[in-house]
């Protein structure tokens, strides 16, 4: 019983319910994420934007196109428990760029193995023309 009313995040320095952040504030801010793996002798580099709040605005839009694009995209996904990217892949990150305000990109740098020379190509998971919401 104390462990389940235990919230470990309370406390006097906390906002209380109804004081999160205006809705200014929600619809103004904006996120840029940035994912580095080292792969061997390349780089790989995986970027995430989001055009508003990401704890309050982009959250909800993203919850609700994986609601949607399970009902409306995948409706031969069969039965059982998913992560996003195994259940719907690249049609969420589509509905995400066009309806939810997110950009998704991917460059890969490394050594030419023949030529000896630094490589860069851009590869982007949806369409370029997709890429910026509208």
């Amino acid at each position: 019983k104390a462990m389940a009313s235990a919230n470990p995040m309370g406390g006097e320095n906390v906002p209380q319910p109804g004081e999160g952040p205006s809705r200014e504030s929600r619809e103004q801010g904006n996120y840029d994420v940035l994912f580095l793996a080292d792969i061997e002798s390349e780089i790989s580099e995986a970027r995430v934007t989001g055009d508003m709040d990401p704890g309050y605005g982009s959250t909800s839009k993203m919850i609700a196109e994986s609601a949607i694009c399970l009902v409306e995209d995948c409706e031969d996904l069969p039965g059982g428990i998913y992560t996003p990217a195994p259940a719907m892949g690249e049609k969420l990150i589509t509905r995400l760029i066009q309806k939810a305000g997110l950009t998704f990109d991917i460059s890969h740098f490394g050594i030419c193995p023949i030529y000896n020379i630094p490589i860069n190509s851009l590869n982007a998971f949806a369409q370029p023309n997709l890429l910026s919401a509208t």
